[in-house]
């Protein structure tokens, strides 16, 4: 119901900010694909440089997410819309659609950027472009 709509989405809301923030606290090089404060209160849309993001989800199987956006979600080519957006193809490779919802709890959020943390840096190790950027360049 609506009622129930409004009570929802703000702690929809404050899971969505807690996964971005938390991913980004955890791991370098992490972007937000969209608008800061102007976007969906449940779906959160973030680029792990140097890293393909099909690698990621095969990494992290026990956490369900899409790769690129719903409209592109059953292709591996850069999604057209984080492309229309102006994100670089080099960061759309490696973006990550989490799509939260009302049985969405906190623990579970946790447990994704746990879980996230070593997946990035177990596959940036084999990064050749990694080691240059940590290194500066």
């Amino acid at each position: 119901s609506g009622q129930d709509m409004a009570t929802e989405m703000p702690r929809i809301r404050a899971l969505r900010d807690r996964l971005e923030a938390g991913m980004q606290e955890a791991i370098e090089f992490v972007h937000l694909n969209g608008h800061a404060t102007e976007r969906l209160d449940n779906t959160v849309n973030l680029s792990f440089e140097f890293i393909e993001g099909e690698g990621l989800m095969m990494k992290t199987h026990d956490i369900a997410v899409s790769a690129g956006s719903a409209c592109t979600s059953e292709s591996l080519q850069s999604s057209y819309v984080l492309k229309a957006m102006g994100v670089p193809d080099v960061r759309a490779h490696g973006s990550i659609r989490f799509s939260l919802g009302r049985f969405t709890t906190e623990e579970e959020v946790d447990f994704t950027i746990e879980h996230y943390t070593p997946a990035v840096l177990e596959l940036r190790e084999l990064s050749p472009l990694y080691d240059m950027a940590k290194a500066g360049l």
